[in-house]
């Protein structure tokens, strides 16, 4: 049965300010398969690309919040941030210096989505996908992050070698920086707000790059940043990335990598 009201809430809200995206949902809302049909790295692939010295950006349903101008619960929008993420979003090719991920979703069928209760989740990733991402590049799944030991198993031995930044809160930070089980010998962190650190952006970019410059002149090791910022910890990536300097975007694994606590139940 078809719902006037929330149809109707719906074209209040994007009819205006994002009219093709009020097209490309309706035409994924109708489909039974509704695919995007992205080809994603397998597990050998992201080795390799993180081995070569790509970065990592991912995004997920609140990037596709802000590109709809919506507020995140973490994050207040501002226009120049829905700016940033459409810049990394146009400039991905296989040359970049970094690698895309989505999540798998929009390549689960319409009819799965709805079987398994997650359609109106991520059928405002499709629309978004359909309309603002390259369609002849590769991506990484973005939530390969949550499954059980991915992370401690695939990504972690990957950094033995490296000085590892962690850039975070102070209450993950906290609880990371006496972990035995952190594989890494050398690590140090850059303490960042919870919440909206967006308005701290810049202060959060020249701290970075200091402790960069600071750690690369006491050490021989490469220097590798885990981000666990938001779409602020995005675009900062996507700039290091730009400069030569490696970062993975890893979201909410940060507080449970090598802890033995799950984050599985966020797919």
């Amino acid at each position: 049965m078809i719902n006037l009201k929330r149809i109707g809430k719906f074209l209040g809200r994007y009819v205006f300010k994002h009219p093709l995206y009020v097209l490309a949902y309706a035409w994924f809302y109708f489909r039974r398969r509704g695919v995007a049909t992205v080809h994603f790295y397998d597990e050998s692939e992201m080795r390799g690309l993180i081995q070569t010295g790509k970065s990592l950006i991912r995004f997920g349903d609140g990037e596709v919040n802000v590109l709809l101008s919506l507020n995140n619960h973490y994050q207040t929008f501002a226009p120049i941030m829905q700016q940033m993420l459409q810049k990394i979003i146009h400039d991905y090719t296989t040359e970049s210096p970094y690698v895309l991920a989505v999540p798998r979703f929009v390549n689960v069928s319409n009819e799965e989505l709805k079987r398994i209760g997650k359609f109106n989740v991520w059928l405002p990733l499709k629309a978004m996908f359909a309309l603002r991402f390259p369609k002849k590049v590769a991506y990484m799944d973005a939530h390969n992050f949550y499954y059980d030991h991915y992370f401690d198993s695939v990504v972690g031995p990957l950094l033995s070698d490296r000085f590892v930044i962690l850039v975070t809160n102070q209450e993950t930070i906290d609880k990371q920086k006496h972990n035995p089980r952190l594989p890494w010998k050398e690590f140090t962190a850059v303490a960042t707000p919870k919440d909206n650190s967006f308005a701290a952006y810049d202060v959060i970019k020249e701290q970075v790059t200091k402790e960069v410059e600071r750690v690369r002149a006491t050490t021989s090791r490469s220097v590798i940043l885990l981000f666990a910022l938001g779409p602020v910890g995005k675009y900062l990536t996507f700039e290091l990335a730009l400069s030569g300097v490696q970062s993975l975007d890893i979201g909410k694994v940060a507080e449970v990598m090598y802890t033995g606590e799950s984050v599985e139940w966020m797919i």
